[in-house]
C-alpha cells in the first residue's frame, strides 16, 4: 500500500444549528438515496451512524495517480482526536 500524506484541511468545526424553512425545503427536494446503498457503504467503509450521517463533500480528496477517492474525517469527530481517512474505491 502506498504511503499517503495528508495535506493541511484547516478548522471544519461548525456550530449547531436549526436549519432554516429555506434549508428544510431544499433538503428534503432531493432525490432520496437507496437504503440499500447506504448500508452497502456503511458496511464497506466501517464507519458508524454518526460519522456517516454527517460526512461533507469538502472532506474529499483524490488520490492523484491511484485512481481513488479518500474522505479525511476531521479528528474533532473521533474519540481519539485524529483525522480518519476513509479510502473510497469502486
Amino acid at each position: 500500500m502506498p504511503k499517503i500524506t495528508m495535506e493541511e484541511i484547516g478548522d471544519t468545526s461548525a456550530k449547531p444549528y436549526s436549519p432554516s424553512w429555506d434549508e428544510q425545503a431544499k433538503l428534503f427536494s432531493l432525490p432520496s438515496k437507496d437504503p440499500a446503498e447506504t448500508c452497502e457503504f456503511k458496511v464497506n467503509t466501517d464507519l458508524g451512524d454518526e460519522k456517516a450521517c454527517q460526512l461533507k463533500r469538502e472532506w474529499g480528496h483524490e488520490v492523484v495517480g491511484y485512481g481513488v477517492s479518500i474522505l479525511i474525517i476531521p479528528g474533532g469527530m473521533a474519540k481519539n482526536a485524529e483525522d480518519q481517512p476513509v479510502t473510497l474505491n469502486r
